[in-house]
C-alpha cells in the first residue's frame, strides 16, 4: 500500500542541509511505497527564497527547487479557499513567533520532553 505525503516548505531545506540529505532524497525517489504530492504554494514559497544566498558553491534557491522537483510525484494546485486558510494559518504563526510566545512554547516543550 502506498503512503502519500505532502511536505512542508522547510523539509526541502532540511533535506538540503542534512548530512545524509542526498541519500534521503534518493531513497524517497526510489521508494515505490511513497508518493509525494507537491503543492503549488510550497513551490512558490521555495521560488521566493532569496536569490543570492549560496550553499555549497551553488544557489540555495536552485538547490531546494531541484530537491522539490526530484521527489514530487504529482503537483496539486490549491483552490482559493485553501490558499486563504493557509495564509491565515501563516499569519497566526507569524504573530505567535514575533510575540515571543512561540519560543516560550518550544522551550517549555523541550523542558517537558527532557524531564
Amino acid at each position: 500500500m502506498r503512503k502519500t505525503y505532502s511536505l512542508d516548505t522547510n523539509v526541502y531545506g532540511e533535506l538540503l542541509i542534512e548530512e545524509n540529505g542526498p541519500e534521503l532524497v534518493q531513497s524517497i525517489k526510489e521508494d515505490k511505497a511513497v508518493f509525494v504530492y507537491g503543492v503549488d504554494i510550497i513551490e512558490n514559497e521555495l521560488k521566493a527564497s532569496p536569490a543570492d544566498i549560496k550553499f555549497k558553491g551553488g544557489l540555495l534557491r536552485a538547490a531546494v527547487l531541484a530537491i522539490y522537483n526530484s521527489i514530487i510525484d504529482e503537483e496539486l494546485e490549491l483552490f482559493p479557499l485553501a490558499k486563504h486558510l493557509a495564509s491565515k494559518y501563516f499569519e497566526k504563526f507569524d504573530e505567535l513567533r514575533k510575540s515571543g510566545r512561540y519560543y516560550m512554547l518550544i522551550d517549555s516543550k523541550k523542558r517537558y520532553d527532557a524531564g
